[in-house]
Order: C-alpha cells, then sequence, then structure tokens
C-alpha cells in the first residue's frame, strides 16, 4: 500500500505555532487534492489568527521503519494530536520519551532519539506497528508546558466519515464563537458598569 499525505492546518510565526483558532477549517484534516486546491488557496490566502497565516503540516500514512521513526521530523508546539482523534482517525499509541529517557520534565532539555533507537524499537514492537500502515509523528515542546512523544494513529473513518465529522466540527466550532464572543461583550459591559 502506498503512503497517503494527510495535512493538518497550522498558523505560524517564526518557528511557534499557535493553537486556539476557533475556525472549524482551522480544526479538519486535509488530503493532498484538498490541499491543492482553489478553495484551501484562497482559505490560506485571506485566513489569519493573531496575524498569522495558516499552512499545512504534512502528516504521511504509511508503514515506517524504526530508523525513520527515529529520525523524523519533530512538530513543535501544539500538536496535531489534538485534532486528529475529532477527524476520525484512530488513536493506536503514544510514546512519553521522557520516561524512556527516564528524565523529569524541565523547560530545557535535549533528547537524541539515536541514543535510544533500540528501546524505542522495542516499544514499537510491543505496540505491534510493524507492517501497518499508520501516521506517526514526533511532538514536542519547550517552556512551561513541556512534552516529547511520538503519536500513532490509524486512518481510522476519517474517509467513510469525513462529510458529517467537518459538520459536527464546524458547527461546535461556531458555537464556540459564539460563546467566545458573547463571554467578551459581557466583559466589556462588567467594565463599563464598574
Amino acid at each position: 500500500m502506498e503512503a497517503e499525505a494527510f495535512y493538518h492546518p497550522v498558523h505560524e510565526k517564526d518557528t511557534f505555532q499557535t493553537y486556539g483558532c476557533l475556525n472549524p477549517r482551522c480544526r479538519f484534516v486535509y488530503t493532498e487534492n484538498e490541499i491543492k486546491s482553489d478553495e484551501f488557496r484562497e482559505f490560506q490566502e485571506n485566513h489569519l489568527y493573531s496575524g498569522n497565516k495558516v499552512r499545512p503540516y504534512k502528516l504521511e500514512s504509511k508503514i515506517w521503519k524504526p530508523e525513520e521513526i527515529t529520525n523524523a521530523p519533530s512538530f513543535e508546539g501544539w500538536t496535531p494530536a489534538f485534532t486528529l482523534v475529532d477527524n476520525g482517525f484512530e488513536f493506536i499509541a503514544k510514546i512519553d520519551l521522557f520516561e524512556v529517557f527516564n528524565d523529569i520534565k524541565k523547560p530545557r532539555w535535549n533528547h537524541n532519539l539515536g541514543e535510544k533507537k533500540e528501546e524505542i524499537a522495542r516499544i514499537l514492537d510491543g505496540i505491534g506497528y510493524q507492517g501497518r500502515q499508520l501516521v506517526i509523528f514526533r511532538t514536542l515542546r519547550y517552556g512551561l508546558a513541556v512534552w516529547d512523544s511520538i503519536y500513532l494513529y490509524a486512518v481510522g473513518n476519517y474517509h467513510s466519515n469525513k462529510k458529517k465529522i467537518r459538520n459536527d466540527l464546524t458547527s461546535y466550532y461556531l458555537n464556540e464563537q459564539r460563546r467566545e464572543h458573547e463571554e467578551v461583550k459581557h466583559r466589556i459591559a462588567q467594565n463599563k458598569t464598574s
């Protein structure tokens, strides 16, 4: 089976991704054809969050070799793991690299996966990833909220339920936008009467 590309939108300023945009389209996972569409290009050109345009972050569903996993590029900042399940992907496993390195979480750290590739390979074998078509990525974050993990997902029912999933996500995030707007109006009104 050939690799299949998926794209998760992120808002980027320099190297920091921002998470928190309530536009439903920023919570969808897109296919290669959707990313190349005029509709997505127009959305990408015109949509801003905190002054930053959206860009697609590529994820791949394929059969992985252990060295591909330990050498894979990392996703820094808020992670696609937050929305893959919402888009119908099936969560398989999470490998907490702080546990693998027997390390404490601190604002600055450096995990060289090459040092623990055999241990990571054993964990992956225990998960049963071999021969399976999976989306695998490493996500890390420095600072106050600290993590370094490898996530594994199967495509799940993304393709078969995409339309319903997107309708549900759109409804949820439009309601969140309205709720946030009402909270802001209420705070402004309270400040005026204080």
